[in-house]
């Protein structure tokens, strides 16, 4: 049993721009405001509304609708909609139909423990669990951001890795095999009044590769100090998960993990020549192909031989103020802020 532990870089945390997406459905969709019978297995205590489900102590729900294909592989997606700060909540993999929290049951299982506001800000604690026989292990644990509605993605793949994502950010992968079987489910404890599971998805394994990026989709600047790498956004397949990160190689060691489709690589040495590769990976842990180029960064001291600025020697062309280089392609133009005008229309 082991902890795969995932390089998040700031860039990773940070950033807000879209992430390529596929038409992935899910197989199984409630939004709580009832309890279907046919469908779940109570344990504990539970109440459900038009907002969705909540527990006042403790309770779970666990499916007895099975994963078509792979009935052992599947996503848990739940969104929790949170007023006020409280409550526990709990996404479950692999749960025998007793499955509950600290309780009953052997399970794996995402928490998201006592989100708290303060002003506009929300934070959590995101944990990974484990339990047999209702002794439960922390396996993994963070601290993360939330907010009025929360999305908390859970995988578990044929592979016995288990991916877990706080709206579409990678924050753990976790590998065990302890726990061979099981269904998904979802679970509440000491929640306060308005923090609920408004809505919970429950979808079949995306197995499907990745197409690998193309080489002309990359572009590359070498320093002495860094090397920086931009590409072409990948998309996956069709009815794939969509792409959720990609996975940067130097000389075929992994370095990081990045949402956008770029690398700003500062641990180089000046004038030495690598192997970089990245590759595209969805939100059930498949990657495509590494895609390689070469690259070889300047020796100290070198000059940076792209023009920057507007230079007397220079060769510009433009109007009204306007300079265009016509080797960098830099743009240079003014624009005055005040104007002083006399009588009679004059002005400086």
């Amino acid at each position: 049993m082991k902890r795969i532990p995932v390089c998040l870089t700031t860039l990773v945390i940070l950033v807000t721009a879209d992430i390529a997406s596929a038409q992935y459905s899910y197989y199984y969709t409630d939004s709580l405001t009832s309890v279907n019978g046919a469908n779940w297995t109570t344990n504990g205590s539970v109440s459900t509304s038009g907002a969705g489900m909540t527990s006042s102590t403790s309770g779970s729900l666990i499916s007895k609708v099975t994963a078509p294909g792979n009935p052992t592989a599947y996503e848990v997606r739940m969104t929790l909609a949170l007023t006020t700060t409280g409550g526990n909540f709990f996404s479950y993999l692999r749960s025998t139909a007793d499955g509950l929290s600290s309780t009953s049951g052997t399970f794996y299982a995402t928490q998201i423990a006592s989100p708290t506001f303060s002003g506009a800000n929300c934070s959590t604690w995101l944990y990974l669990l484990k339990s047999v026989a209702g002794s439960v292990s922390v396996v993994y644990a963070t601290t993360a951001p939330c907010g009025a509605s929360t999305v908390v993605r859970s995988v578990y793949t044929p592979g016995n890795s288990m991916a877990v994502y706080l709206g579409d950010v990678l924050y753990a992968v976790y590998q065990d095999s302890g726990i061979p079987s099981g269904q998904p489910g979802v679970g509440v404890s000491w929640a306060p009044a308005g923090n609920t599971v408004s809505k919970i998805e429950f979808g079949q394994i995306d197995s499907g590769v990745p197409p690998a990026i193309a080489s002309s989709a990359f572009g590359t600047s070498a320093f002495p100090n860094r090397f920086d790498m931009q590409w072409q956004g990948a998309t996956d397949n069709m009815n794939g998960t969509g792409i959720a990160y990609y996975r940067y190689y130097r000389d075929s060691v992994f370095v990081t993990n990045v949402r956008l489709p770029e690398v700003s690589d500062q641990t180089i040495t000046a004038g030495t020549t690598h192997t970089v590769g990245v590759s595209a990976c969805d939100f059930h842990l498949n990657c495509s192909p590494t895609t390689t180029l070469n690259t070889t960064d300047p020796p100290a001291g070198a000059v940076d031989p792209r023009q920057v600025g507007v230079r007397a020697t220079g060769a510009y062309y433009g109007s009204g103020g306007e300079q265009i280089d016509l080797r960098s392609g830099n743009l240079a133009y003014a624009l005055p802020l005040l104007k002083a005008m006399g009588r009679g229309g004059w002005g400086v």
